[in-house]
């Protein structure tokens, strides 16, 4: 991903000018926002601090055993994320909103924000720059609260720190995925055999090489595979190599689909060879959610959605989804608020990366937020709008009120 520019932004009117020239630039894409009183860094969802990632399953278990009663109504395991991130236990959703205006304030937002009526901010209040951030998300990225994508994801909170292991998974995969190729050497070997003296034709001398061609692409992806730690694995990482592999695997299965539609009517071949295209499409798939820690996943998942294929893709494991959650509160309504849901990397023990969603930052300088924050008042954007329960409102009341 390219660098991002942070710019400033001096005053809402030139916020919403600049996120409208973004929107023309990403068409294709669905805008969300967050604000944050300083800029930390690079910034990942709170289970990722304090050494609380290794203990996320069991946060998550212990949480839901001592409040049982405010969890029934929950169905899948990102509502019960989603309760208790509102709740600010350490999870894997990150805060974000569709309404620049709901960053801006949480942006602009100090403990002592409500308690002057005008311009300026009361004395001795040490602030920074705040920092809005503007992600601009793929639709395909984007997912509902009940999606199966979702699930997945929202599932590995319940696995153990070392539940996952996505190397190990693929290794396992590509043994079996080995043994597939042994078998599609002995078809490819059986089909060389019965047209090798066969002259009946002249498109048989152009099958037999194909086949043989065949062959030798299948056993050189077979001993690719056999060989998973060798000298080109040392040159990339394991994902690329493992992929780089399936690549040429396919390739090679293209290549005999085409040579198999060549094969004169000896035998139903046609139906064969959908057969055989049928079942190579779905074998990796197949190997990778035999494994046992994609089981494990499995099950956990099947408590949301007990209809639920074992057909998990480990690609989406490896995502940040944006998800559009279930406004069932006040608050989520108000602030128009979404999550970002983080996967994995190679195992539990990495986050997934959300940087490439990050097309622009905007610095709000110390000297405007007092500017900004009149701004956000005249438009009636403050603590009780933003957050509307009781206890909130009371405060945001006696503040205003007070003398």
């Amino acid at each position: 991903m390219d660098e991002i520019m942070t710019k400033s932004i001096n005053s809402i009117n030139e916020l919403l000018t600049k996120i409208e020239s973004i929107k023309k630039d990403n068409p294709d894409k669905e805008l969300y926002f967050r604000g944050q009183i300083a800029d930390y860094g690079n910034i990942r969802p709170s289970i990722a601090r304090n050494g609380w990632l290794q203990k996320e399953d069991e946060m998550f278990k212990d949480f839901i055993l001592r409040n049982p009663q405010d969890f029934k109504d929950c169905k899948t395991t990102f509502e019960k994320l989603a309760k208790m991130q509102h709740y600010s236990l350490p999870t894997r959703l990150l805060d974000i909103t569709s309404d620049p205006l709901a960053a801006l304030y949480f942006a602009l937002e100090s403990q002592e924000y409500e308690k002057f009526k005008g311009g300026k901010a009361p004395k001795g209040i040490n602030e920074k720059n705040a920092l809005l951030i503007i992600y601009a998300i793929p639709k395909e990225n984007v997912k509902h609260y009940d999606s199966d994508t979702i699930s997945v994801v929202a599932n590995v909170a319940r696995r153990p720190y070392y539940g996952i292991d996505l190397k190990k998974i693929r290794r396992g995969a590509s043994l079996l995925f080995v043994k597939n190729l042994e078998g599609d050497l002995k078809y490819v070997e059986s089909l060389n055999s019965k047209y090798s003296n066969n002259h009946e034709h002249e498109s048989y001398d152009e099958i037999r090489k194909s086949l043989t061609n065949i062959n030798k692409q299948l056993t050189t992806a077979r001993d690719s595979f056999l060989q998973y730690h060798e000298t080109y694995y040392e040159a990339t990482t394991e994902e690329e190599y493992f992929n780089y592999n399936i690549k040429r695997v396919n390739d090679t299965i293209a290549e005999l689909y085409k040579t198999l539609t060549l094969l004169p009517p000896i035998g139903n071949y046609d139906e064969a060879a959908k057969e055989y295209e049928y079942r190579n499409k779905n074998y990796l798939i197949t190997a990778i959610n035999s494994q046992s820690d994609i089981q494990y996943l499995l099950h956990e998942i099947k408590e949301d959605k007990p209809y639920f294929k074992d057909l998990i893709n480990i690609d989406h494991l490896q995502t940040t989804w944006c998800v559009k959650p279930l406004m069932n509160n006040r608050r989520i309504i108000n602030q128009s608020g979404a999550f970002l849901l983080f996967g994995i990397g190679d195992s539990k023990e990495e986050l997934s990366n959300d940087m490439e969603y990050v097309c622009q930052e905007f610095s709000i300088p110390v000297r405007v937020k007092d500017r900004l924050r009149l701004e956000l008042k005249n438009l009636d954007i403050n603590k009780a709008k933003i957050y509307p329960e009781l206890d909130k409102v009371a405060e945001y009341l006696r503040d205003i009120y007070s003398k």
